[in-house]
């Protein structure tokens, strides 16, 4: 066998030297779960009650208590379910969430 030819199961010495003084990084656990368990619920429960504050069933008087409590409990929220799923790697989920917590 020619110098040129290797195989598979050969390690040149520059890769078993960069291999041991390199330890392989630490496993860290991701949590598990579904942020869309959070995410969605948080937005369903504030469009119906902007919508039902905006169609006017709740009493004018209380609309102008009620906005900032629905856009602060919905945006929190999505605020939640986004970083979770950036936590998890789910970078189309997050970006999502993070749309909807921004508006």
């Amino acid at each position: 066998m020619s110098t040129a030819e290797t195989t598979p199961d050969d390690k040149s010495t520059s890769h078993a030297a960069a291999d041991a003084g390199n330890p392989e990084a630490p496993n860290i656990p991701t949590p598990p779960g579904n942020p869309a368990l959070i995410g969605l619920p948080s937005f369903i429960v504030g469009a119906i009650a902007l919508g039902l504050v905006l169609v006017g069933y709740v009493p004018a008087a209380a609309a102008g208590a009620s906005i900032p409590i629905i856009l602060t409990a919905t945006g929190l929220g999505q605020t939640i379910a986004a970083v979770w799923a950036a936590s998890l790697g789910e970078s189309a989920v997050a970006s999502v969430f993070g749309i909807f917590a921004g508006f």
